[in-house]
């Protein structure tokens, strides 16, 4: 593979980077599938991955970072179990999720401060509908974004309960 060949694989990868940060999984689907639409050899893959693991650009723990950071800064967030669901399904290994899950401090609030103010900007848009029913519908809303019942079952007491 000549040197040209490989500089177009190389700015292609660029051009992913420059959009959003990606797993080293994501990133070598995208390029493979590049370079097989091109004929352009498997090699240049590998190599790829390899320089750029080596220079930084790849770095599974600062993409689990920047993504936890990006789906719990959303205008509605999701919760821990959602974001470990993504994150898994992206190819990123357990021990590296372990690590920036439960040993990091994100200095975010936490799924039950999240879940709550959720819950009480949705509940402001039900209106006066019956409780079993606004119960059921925020329980599955919250369920749906990735919170774990139990959190769940907390918010809807604390919020559900105010001002009925």
């Amino acid at each position: 593979m000549d040197d040209d060949t490989y500089q177009k694989v190389r700015d292609y990868a660029l051009k992913l980077l420059s959009l959003r940060p990606r797993g080293t999984l994501e990133m070598s689907q995208k390029v493979s599938f590049y370079c097989r639409k091109r004929k352009i050899p498997p090699e240049a893959v590998t190599r790829l991955l390899q320089d750029f693991t080596n220079s930084g650009f790849l770095n599974d723990e600062e993409f689990v970072r920047w993504w936890i950071l990006q789906r719990r800064g959303q205008s509605k967030p999701k919760g821990t179990k959602f974001i470990l669901r993504e994150l898994l399904g992206k190819g990123i290994s357990r021990d590296i999720l372990e690590k920036v899950f439960y040993e990091e401090d994100h200095g975010i609030d936490t799924d039950f401060d999240r879940a709550r103010a959720l819950a009480a900007k949705r509940k402001n848009v039900m209106g006066k509908m019956p409780v079993q029913e606004m119960r059921m519908k925020l329980g599955n809303y919250l369920g749906r974004r990735g919170f774990d019942w139990e959190i769940v079952d907390k918010v809807l007491d604390e919020v559900v309960a105010k001002g009925r």
